[in-house]
This record gives C-alpha cells, structure tokens and sequence, in this order.
C-alpha cells in the first residue's frame, strides 16, 4: 500500500482568483483542506480579476474592470465590479470565438454562459460563483475555508501559495507547485501547446478527461 505524500495533506491556502489557472485548480485538488484568503487587499494586475484563454490570435487575457479608486488598499471582499464597459458581453464573446468548435463546448456552454448573465456587485462573490461552478464541472470537491484573519506568516504546518501563481511570467512560481502537462487545444497547430491556461481551456477541449490532467499536474496517482 502506497504511503500518502505528507506535502498532498498539508493545508493549502491560497488567493482565489476569477476562473484560476490550471495550477491554481491542481494544487486544489491534491490538498486538503483549503483555506481562501478573504482578508488581504486587492492586489492589480494578479488573476484575482484576470483568466488567460487561447483565442486564435494567441493568449487573451480577460480582464473583470473594478471601480476606480475603490480597489487599491480595499479589502478583497469588498471590491466592486464596474459596468462602465459590458466586459460579461465581451469575456462570453471571446470565448465563444476561441472554443466555439472545441470538442465539449456545447457540453458545458449553459452552466459557464449563466455566470456572465448577472455577474453582482463584488469581485469576490462573483469569483465564488465561478469557482463553485468550475469546481463541478472539474469534478473536484474541496474542503474549503475562508479566512478570518491575515496571516504573515502564515502557519508553519501550511502552505503558502498567495501570489504564488502570477500572469506575470517573472513573478510566476507555479512550476515549483505543478508539473506542466500538456492535452489538445484547438489552435495548438498555430501557437503551439500553451501551458497554465484557465480551466475552462481544460474543460473545453478534455471534457470529462479534465480531472486526470490535473492529476497528472499534481503528481495525484489515479485509484
């Protein structure tokens, strides 16, 4: 009988992100329990408000606006969305474009096209919802917690994985987290395998084989 790999059982606690990366949802996966971080502050440029898809141009990057002036130094749960574009139109739009004729978009449109219908009011519900969402479709179903306080440190029986995964490729730690495995993408004859996409990449293109790549991500041996 194999022994469990102590570093699978450690708690996670990690940022949530809008949608999250493919490291973001294979560190979920293999570890338990998960503590979300609810009371660090909004931090720019981070995919606390970002996902990264493959269109047929390359890499997009979809981008949910906050309120001006109300996210720097805002606590995270208390971030606004802005409507000052119709950013739900234009991020359903674009992933049309990029999966429309991917292999499982139909299976999984009407549960992902309902999270652009009424987005609310704050960042992170909105980023709940999706992850929620996600999470199903992924099959993963994680022990989660919320965090009352802001640790830093964090524990030392924990780890800390909060800005660990960055859209930034120099701030970006996720390959000491994660191993890269690569699976179909629709445009890959044009831009080649592109690695730590969003999961609805994943999704879209591996369907119900979405939760052993993010097996073999994590390094989790399949039962």
């Amino acid at each position: 009988m194999t022994e469990p790999d102590p570093t699978l059982t450690q708690p996670l606690l990690i940022d949530l992100p809008y949608v999250g990366s493919l490291a973001f949802h294979a560190m979920v996966l293999a570890r338990t329990p998960i503590y979300i971080e609810v009371c660090e502050n909004f931090q720019k440029a981070t995919f606390r408000n970002r996902a990264h898809i493959v269109g047929p141009n390359g890499i997009e990057r979809l981008s949910i606006p906050i309120e001006e002036g109300r996210g720097l130094r805002r606590q995270i749960n208390k971030v606004e969305i802005s409507y000052a574009h119709r950013w739900p139109k234009l991020h359903w739009g674009a992933l049309v474009a990029a999966y429309g004729r991917s292999p499982y978009f139909e299976y999984y449109e009407h549960d992902l096209k309902s999270l652009f219908d009424e987005p609310g009011k704050l960042l992170f519900d909105y980023n709940w919802k999706v992850m929620q969402t996600t999470w199903r479709l992924l099959g993963i179903k994680p022990t989660v917690e919320f965090t009352t306080d802001y640790y830093n440190p964090a524990p030392e029986t924990w780890l800390d994985a909060r800005n660990a995964i960055h859209p930034n490729p120099e701030k970006d730690h996720s390959n000491a987290l994660v191993k890269i495995a690569e699976y179909y993408q629709v445009f890959q004859d044009r831009h080649g395998f592109l690695a730590n996409m969003c999961a609805w990449d994943l999704l879209f293109n591996e369907g119900p084989n979405a939760n052993n790549i993010l097996k073999q991500m994590a390094k989790v041996p399949n039962p």
